[in-house]
């Protein structure tokens, strides 16, 4: 009996090494980077940091790839992670006019976002954060969780909140699953 016992206790015991030992599937762990990784600047670290505090847990910290771009007298300035063979995995774009934000985006295509279920009115707070953190409009603007016509998301899994301005229409897209905000733009 105690042969049995002793028998199964190692077995155990290798099966939990082993097991430590294997890549875990779907977890953030297989996208870690290593410190040569890390493509950008200090700069670049602190503007990420500005901009990804509405990211999901742990985003930031895997986008080590920076492109700082030109649109239409815009600065667009792109963090992302790739895979070996040059799919995106996901990607943080900024698009700034006088620095100024006029468009923000993430994009996920297969980093894994851990659930984090937002109530409507938990949304709501997160929005108005967003709103005042980065100033947006040239007036305090006062978001209402509505459906756009050309919303592209589920309901239920990402949902707009909307402020008309004058003329302009801002729109904040957030992720209700995964707690975080993953678009917003300024109609004109």
């Amino acid at each position: 009996m105690k042969h049995r016992i002793a028998l199964f206790v190692v077995l155990l015991f290798l099966g939990i090494m082993v097991g430590c030992a294997l890549p875990q599937r779907g977890t953030v762990s297989q996208y870690q980077e290593t410190e040569k990784d890390v493509l950008f600047s200090g700069e670049e670290q602190v503007l990420l940091r500005q901009y990804g505090w509405f990211l999901p847990a742990t985003a930031t910290e895997y986008l080590p790839q920076f492109e700082r771009l030109s649109l239409n007298g815009n600065e667009v300035l792109v963090w992302s992670k790739s895979q070996a063979d040059g799919s995106v995995i996901h990607k943080l774009e900024v698009e700034l006019k006088d620095d100024q934000l006029v468009r923000y985006h993430y994009k996920t295509y297969s980093f894994p976002v851990f659930r984090h279920v937002l109530s409507a009115r938990q949304a709501t707070e997160l929005v108005e954060d967003f709103s005042q953190t980065y100033e947006l409009g040239e007036q305090t603007l006062v978001f209402e969780h509505r459906k756009i016509d050309n919303d592209l998301y589920d309901e239920g899994l990402c949902e707009s909140w909307v402020a008309d301005e004058g003329k302009h229409t801002h729109v904040i897209m957030v992720n209700l699953t995964g707690g975080y905000v993953e678009e917003y733009y300024c109609e004109r």
